[in-house]
Protein backbone atom coordinates (compact mmCIF):
# COMPACT_ATOMS: atom_id res chain seq x y z
CA UNK A 1 0.00 0.00 0.00
CA UNK A 2 0.90 3.72 -0.68
CA UNK A 3 -0.27 7.15 0.51
CA UNK A 4 1.13 9.29 -1.98
CA UNK A 5 2.59 12.76 -0.36
CA UNK A 6 2.38 16.00 -2.87
CA UNK A 7 5.56 17.35 -1.50
CA UNK A 8 7.58 14.44 -3.17
CA UNK A 9 6.88 16.52 -6.39
CA UNK A 10 7.20 20.11 -5.43
CA UNK A 11 10.18 19.91 -2.96
CA UNK A 12 13.75 18.69 -3.39
CA UNK A 13 14.62 16.30 -0.54
CA UNK A 14 17.16 14.05 1.01
CA UNK A 15 16.44 10.45 1.07
CA UNK A 16 16.84 7.33 2.32
CA UNK A 17 15.74 4.34 -0.35
CA UNK A 18 14.58 0.95 0.74
CA UNK A 19 14.57 -2.70 -1.25
CA UNK A 20 13.55 -5.63 -0.11
CA UNK A 21 12.84 -9.34 -1.88
CA UNK A 22 11.59 -12.27 -0.30
CA UNK A 23 13.50 -15.07 -2.23
CA UNK A 24 17.29 -15.76 -3.30
CA UNK A 25 16.55 -15.24 -6.86
CA UNK A 26 14.51 -12.13 -6.73
CA UNK A 27 17.77 -10.60 -5.16
CA UNK A 28 19.31 -11.55 -9.11
CA UNK A 29 17.62 -9.98 -12.31
CA UNK A 30 14.11 -11.35 -12.11
CA UNK A 31 10.90 -8.41 -12.84
CA UNK A 32 10.46 -7.74 -9.14
CA UNK A 33 14.00 -8.21 -8.04
CA UNK A 34 17.02 -5.74 -6.83
CA UNK A 35 18.10 -4.56 -9.82
CA UNK A 36 14.43 -3.82 -11.07
CA UNK A 37 14.38 -1.55 -7.66
CA UNK A 38 17.37 0.28 -7.95
CA UNK A 39 16.50 0.76 -11.09
CA UNK A 40 12.69 2.39 -10.80
CA UNK A 41 13.90 4.29 -7.13
CA UNK A 42 16.87 5.94 -9.04
CA UNK A 43 15.14 7.32 -11.92
CA UNK A 44 12.10 8.56 -9.89
CA UNK A 45 14.76 10.20 -7.61
CA UNK A 46 16.51 11.55 -10.18
CA UNK A 47 13.20 12.76 -12.06
CA UNK A 48 12.66 14.91 -9.08
CA UNK A 49 16.05 16.22 -7.79
CA UNK A 50 15.90 14.07 -4.90
CA UNK A 51 19.05 13.29 -3.30
CA UNK A 52 19.84 9.64 -1.90
CA UNK A 53 21.62 9.65 1.00
CA UNK A 54 21.01 5.91 2.59
CA UNK A 55 20.59 2.69 1.34
CA UNK A 56 18.82 -0.02 3.12
CA UNK A 57 18.45 -3.32 1.60
CA UNK A 58 16.61 -6.39 3.27
CA UNK A 59 17.44 -9.68 0.80
CA UNK A 60 15.35 -13.00 1.49
CA UNK A 61 13.10 -11.39 4.27
CA UNK A 62 9.19 -11.67 3.91
CA UNK A 63 7.24 -8.23 4.02
CA UNK A 64 5.02 -9.72 6.76
CA UNK A 65 7.74 -9.53 9.39
CA UNK A 66 9.10 -6.83 11.12
CA UNK A 67 12.37 -9.18 11.92
CA UNK A 68 14.75 -7.54 9.01
CA UNK A 69 17.66 -5.99 10.12
CA UNK A 70 17.91 -3.11 7.31
CA UNK A 71 14.55 -2.02 8.05
CA UNK A 72 15.49 -1.89 12.19
CA UNK A 73 18.34 -0.31 11.19
CA UNK A 74 16.48 2.54 8.59
CA UNK A 75 13.37 3.02 11.86
CA UNK A 76 16.30 3.69 14.24
CA UNK A 77 18.52 6.45 12.32
CA UNK A 78 15.14 7.93 11.19
CA UNK A 79 15.06 8.62 14.64
CA UNK A 80 18.45 9.80 15.50
CA UNK A 81 20.44 12.60 14.38
CA UNK A 82 22.71 12.59 11.22
CA UNK A 83 26.25 13.69 10.98
CA UNK A 84 25.22 16.89 9.82
CA UNK A 85 23.47 17.72 13.01
CA UNK A 86 20.01 17.00 10.84
CA UNK A 87 17.14 14.89 12.66
CA UNK A 88 16.39 12.82 11.07
CA UNK A 89 18.72 12.54 8.75
CA UNK A 90 16.48 12.58 5.74
CA UNK A 91 13.29 13.41 4.58
CA UNK A 92 11.42 10.59 3.45
CA UNK A 93 12.10 6.69 2.43
CA UNK A 94 11.34 6.08 -1.22
CA UNK A 95 10.42 2.61 -2.39
CA UNK A 96 9.87 0.99 -5.96
CA UNK A 97 6.72 0.08 -4.56
CA UNK A 98 4.61 0.24 -1.34
CA UNK A 99 4.35 -2.86 -0.53
CA UNK A 100 8.40 -3.32 -0.55
CA UNK A 101 8.00 -1.61 3.16
CA UNK A 102 5.15 -3.99 4.31
CA UNK A 103 2.57 -6.79 3.38
CA UNK A 104 0.90 -6.63 6.10
CA UNK A 105 -2.06 -4.29 6.55
CA UNK A 106 -1.46 -3.64 10.55
CA UNK A 107 2.50 -3.58 10.13
CA UNK A 108 2.68 -1.51 7.04
CA UNK A 109 0.32 0.94 8.95
CA UNK A 110 2.83 1.05 11.91
CA UNK A 111 5.89 1.53 10.26
CA UNK A 112 4.32 4.93 8.56
CA UNK A 113 3.33 5.93 11.93
CA UNK A 114 6.73 5.16 13.25
CA UNK A 115 8.20 7.06 10.32
CA UNK A 116 5.73 9.63 10.48
CA UNK A 117 6.19 10.60 14.07
CA UNK A 118 10.00 11.10 13.11
CA UNK A 119 8.89 13.53 10.25
CA UNK A 120 9.81 11.22 7.39
CA UNK A 121 7.12 9.86 4.69
CA UNK A 122 7.39 7.10 2.42
CA UNK A 123 7.25 7.50 -0.94
CA UNK A 124 6.31 4.67 -3.79
CA UNK A 125 8.31 5.41 -6.77
CA UNK A 126 5.59 3.44 -8.85
CA UNK A 127 2.18 4.51 -7.34
CA UNK A 128 0.62 7.69 -6.95
CA UNK A 129 -2.61 7.90 -4.68
CA UNK A 130 -4.72 11.11 -4.06
CA UNK A 131 -6.48 12.39 -0.64
CA UNK A 132 -9.62 11.01 -2.36
CA UNK A 133 -8.11 7.24 -2.96
CA UNK A 134 -9.65 4.32 -1.23
CA UNK A 135 -5.90 3.37 -0.14
CA UNK A 136 -4.91 6.81 0.89
CA UNK A 137 -7.87 7.18 2.93
CA UNK A 138 -7.65 3.54 4.79
CA UNK A 139 -3.68 4.78 5.48
CA UNK A 140 -4.64 8.53 7.45
CA UNK A 141 -7.37 6.06 9.02
CA UNK A 142 -5.00 3.26 10.03
CA UNK A 143 -2.35 6.22 11.35
CA UNK A 144 -4.84 8.23 13.02
CA UNK A 145 -5.84 5.04 15.25
CA UNK A 146 -2.25 4.55 16.22
CA UNK A 147 -1.93 7.83 16.90
CA UNK A 148 -4.91 7.41 19.29
CA UNK A 149 -4.04 4.41 20.46
CA UNK A 150 -0.43 6.19 21.55
CA UNK A 151 -1.87 9.00 23.43
CA UNK A 152 -4.39 6.45 25.36
CA UNK A 153 -1.20 4.28 26.20
CA UNK A 154 1.02 7.31 27.23
CA UNK A 155 -1.71 9.20 29.31
CA UNK A 156 -2.75 5.37 30.80
CA UNK A 157 0.95 5.12 32.23
CA UNK A 158 1.11 9.09 33.28
CA UNK A 159 -1.84 8.06 35.64
CA UNK A 160 0.01 5.20 36.98
CA UNK A 161 3.22 6.62 37.46
CA UNK A 162 1.28 9.36 39.42
CA UNK A 163 -0.36 6.88 41.46
CA UNK A 164 2.53 4.78 42.20
CA UNK A 165 5.09 8.26 43.67
CA UNK A 166 1.41 9.74 45.91
CA UNK A 167 1.54 6.40 47.49
CA UNK A 168 5.01 6.48 47.87
CA UNK A 169 5.20 9.82 49.16
CA UNK A 170 6.54 11.98 46.19
CA UNK A 171 5.23 14.86 44.40
CA UNK A 172 2.97 13.49 41.64
CA UNK A 173 0.72 16.88 40.48
CA UNK A 174 2.49 17.11 36.62
CA UNK A 175 6.35 18.75 35.73
CA UNK A 176 7.02 21.33 38.48
CA UNK A 177 7.26 24.88 36.22
CA UNK A 178 10.53 26.31 35.93
CA UNK A 179 11.44 28.17 39.25
CA UNK A 180 10.22 25.53 41.52
CA UNK A 181 11.43 21.77 42.34
CA UNK A 182 10.01 19.10 43.75
CA UNK A 183 11.02 18.01 47.68
CA UNK A 184 8.59 14.98 48.79
CA UNK A 185 5.03 16.06 48.22
CA UNK A 186 5.79 19.83 48.03
CA UNK A 187 7.03 22.39 45.64
CA UNK A 188 10.29 24.87 46.66
CA UNK A 189 11.47 27.23 45.14
CA UNK A 190 14.74 26.96 43.14
CA UNK A 191 17.03 29.63 43.58
CA UNK A 192 18.70 30.10 40.44
CA UNK A 193 15.91 29.26 38.23
CA UNK A 194 13.70 32.06 40.36
CA UNK A 195 16.17 34.89 39.07
CA UNK A 196 15.96 33.90 35.79
CA UNK A 197 12.06 33.59 36.12
CA UNK A 198 12.12 36.98 37.67
CA UNK A 199 14.84 38.45 34.81
CA UNK A 200 12.11 37.30 32.05
CA UNK A 201 9.52 38.90 33.81
CA UNK A 202 11.13 42.19 33.90
CA UNK A 203 12.96 42.17 30.18
CA UNK A 204 8.70 40.91 29.15
CA UNK A 205 7.52 44.58 30.92
CA UNK A 206 9.84 46.44 29.32
CA UNK A 207 8.15 45.06 25.65
CA UNK A 208 11.36 42.71 24.42
CA UNK A 209 10.00 39.84 22.33
CA UNK A 210 10.90 36.52 22.84
CA UNK A 211 13.76 36.28 20.67
CA UNK A 212 15.44 38.91 22.18
CA UNK A 213 15.00 37.57 25.88
CA UNK A 214 16.23 33.76 24.66
CA UNK A 215 19.11 36.32 23.34
CA UNK A 216 19.36 38.18 26.51
CA UNK A 217 19.42 35.22 28.70
CA UNK A 218 22.24 33.24 27.16
CA UNK A 219 24.35 36.07 27.79
CA UNK A 220 24.00 35.41 31.73
CA UNK A 221 24.98 32.46 33.73
CA UNK A 222 21.35 31.44 34.04
CA UNK A 223 20.94 27.93 32.07
CA UNK A 224 17.23 26.25 31.23
CA UNK A 225 16.35 23.09 32.49
CA UNK A 226 17.24 20.84 29.97
CA UNK A 227 19.38 22.16 27.65
CA UNK A 228 22.66 23.85 27.37
CA UNK A 229 21.36 27.46 25.75
CA UNK A 230 18.10 28.84 25.87
CA UNK A 231 15.59 29.26 22.78
CA UNK A 232 12.69 31.45 22.06
CA UNK A 233 10.00 28.31 22.48
CA UNK A 234 11.63 27.93 25.98
CA UNK A 235 11.10 31.21 26.75
CA UNK A 236 7.97 31.48 25.20
CA UNK A 237 6.67 28.55 27.30
CA UNK A 238 8.40 30.40 30.73
CA UNK A 239 6.36 33.62 29.89
CA UNK A 240 2.53 31.29 28.94
CA UNK A 241 2.88 30.51 32.66
CA UNK A 242 3.95 33.99 34.51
Amino acid sequence: MDNGNAKAHTERMRVAVYYRVSTSSQAGEDRFGLQAQREAVERYCAEHDHEIVAVYEDAGYSGASADRPELARMLHEAAHEGEDGRKPPFDAVVVAKGDRIARDVMLDGYLRFTLKKAGVEIISASEETTGSDPTAQLMQAMLAAFAQFERSLITARLVGGRRVKRAAGGYAEGRPRFGTRAVGKALVADEDEARAVALIRKLRKRGMTIRAIAARLNETQFRPRHAKTWNPSTVGNIVQRL
